[in-house]
């Protein structure tokens, strides 16, 4: 006698039955005589699942009868930097290594630079940051502190209407955000001399003092008749064993003394600049 199976309704066979009966029941059912016998049955199924794996979306191909096609991507077909693509975004000629040297635009986002059979992404410096030549260019943390957008200045008045006497002084002091950066700029302005140069200091206190330390190896000067250090014969120059700020610093302005402070100088003060230095 025929059981059928659980799972496709196949038959099998008990051996125990009589043996002409067990003999023809295998020979119709192997046969293919009929849509119910074991080998029409696993020949349908097999066609099902082939069918249905690959009539899913995700895949992209999709079997019809004997038939598999591929079904388009959106992609446009066409030539890309020498590497040319189907719609089906396959490369059907060229290829990375074979593409010349040039710049591949990629979604309007950043630049991918082809040279031979090497491929970069081009990186702005801190030259081109700060003057904003670049407009593809990726910036780089480094680049960008140190650029002219990586740097803090701050203005330190040492008076107003009544002119220097020489005994002038303020500070300003460095906060967290600005710990561990560098002194990288110092200039001044006031009102004109009508004799002698006004020289001013800039020195470094830290946080749990008011021991002033110079930060500075030439001091700031600004020229007799003139209003700013930018137009002095000399210019100043920076300590750079002693241009480095932690939090909590005060950073030191003054006037150099009765002698350095020139005649009739007025609005006067020193403005210092800083880096972050990653």
């Amino acid at each position: 006698m025929t059981s059928t199976t659980s799972i496709l309704g196949l038959k099998t066979y008990n051996a125990t039955t009589d043996a002409s009966t067990l003999t023809l029941s295998y020979i119709n059912d192997v046969s293919g005589s009929s849509s119910a016998e074991n080998l029409q049955i696993i020949d349908s199924f097999a066609r099902n699942v082939i069918t249905g794996c690959y009539m899913s979306a995700s895949t992209g191909i999709t079997i019809s009868g004997s038939k598999i096609s591929l079904t388009p991507t959106g992609v446009v077909s066409g030539s890309y930097n020498q590497i040319e693509v189907d719609t089906y975004g396959r490369i059907i000629s060229g290829s990375i290594t074979a593409a010349s040297s040039g710049s591949l635009n990629i979604s309007g986002v950043f630049p991918i630079i082809v040279s031979g059979s090497n491929v970069s992404v081009s990186i702005a410096n801190s030259s081109q940051v700060s003057s904003g030549s670049s407009s593809e260019a990726l910036v780089s943390a480094s680049a960008l502190a140190h650029s002219d957008y990586g740097k803090r200045t701050a203005f330190i008045p040492l008076n107003t209407t009544t002119a220097l006497s020489g005994t002038e002084t303020n500070y300003v002091r460095i906060p967290s955000s600005m710990d561990n950066w560098k002194l990288v700029s110092v200039n001044a302005s006031s009102g004109s001399s009508s004799s002698g140069s006004p020289t001013f200091l800039v020195r470094r206190s830290s946080a749990s003092s008011i021991s002033k330390v110079s930060m500075l190896t030439t001091n700031v000067t600004i020229d007799e008749g003139e209003y700013d250090s930018s137009t002095a014969l000399t210019a100043a120059v920076i300590d750079t064993s002693n241009n480095t700020v932690l939090a909590g610093d005060k950073i030191w302005a003054s006037s150099a003394g009765s002698s350095l402070c020139g005649t009739g100088v007025i609005y006067a003060g020193v403005s210092v600049t800083f880096q972050n230095q990653p």
